[in-house]
Formats: C-alpha cells, sequence, structure tokens
C-alpha cells in the first residue's frame, strides 16, 4: 500500500485537555470500527511525524518509539469505536 493510498483511509484527531495535546491516528476502518490507534502528546511528535510512524508501524511493521501509545485489534471481535477522550 502506498502512502497515499494510507494517508486516504487513515483518520487524524487531535484531543485537548488542561493544557495538553494529543495527537491521534486511526487506521483499519470496518462496519463502524477501528483495527489500528495510534497517539502521543504534540510536544514528542507532530501531525507528520506520527502519520509517519503509524504508516511504518501497519505496513513495514517496525516497533514504535516508547513515548508512541498505540492499540491493535488482533481479531474483528476486539476492533473498537474512536474514544471520546484519551487520558
Amino acid at each position: 500500500m502506498t502512502k497515499k493510498d494510507f494517508k486516504e483511509q487513515a483518520l487524524n484527531n487531535v484531543y485537548t485537555s488542561t493544557g495538553k495535546r494529543i495527537n491521534a491516528f486511526f487506521f483499519g476502518y470496518k462496519d463502524h470500527t477501528w483495527k489500528f490507534m495510534a497517539w502521543c502528546d504534540t510536544k514528542d511528535a507532530n501531525k507528520q511525524e506520527l502519520f509517519n510512524l503509524m504508516y511504518k508501524w501497519c505496513i513495514n511493521e517496525i516497533e514504535l518509539p516508547w513515548w508512541v501509545n498505540y492499540k491493535i485489534a488482533e481479531t474483528d471481535e476486539q476492533r473498537f469505536k474512536i474514544p471520546l477522550s484519551l487520558r
């Protein structure tokens, strides 16, 4: 999958809470649920940097840096909806 195709299928959200901003990317949409999610504080990576890490993680199966949080649904039953907040 090309980066352009990946970007068209990925969703980006920004969460703000008590002065903290968090970038989050979601990928693998199916039946109103997602398979992959990666998020981090905007101090650690901007939107483009996190997108590049997410792409490499999903497509090339690299390990994410320690400061990037993630969630993955191993099966269709474990798929998840977008959270209202990240803390």
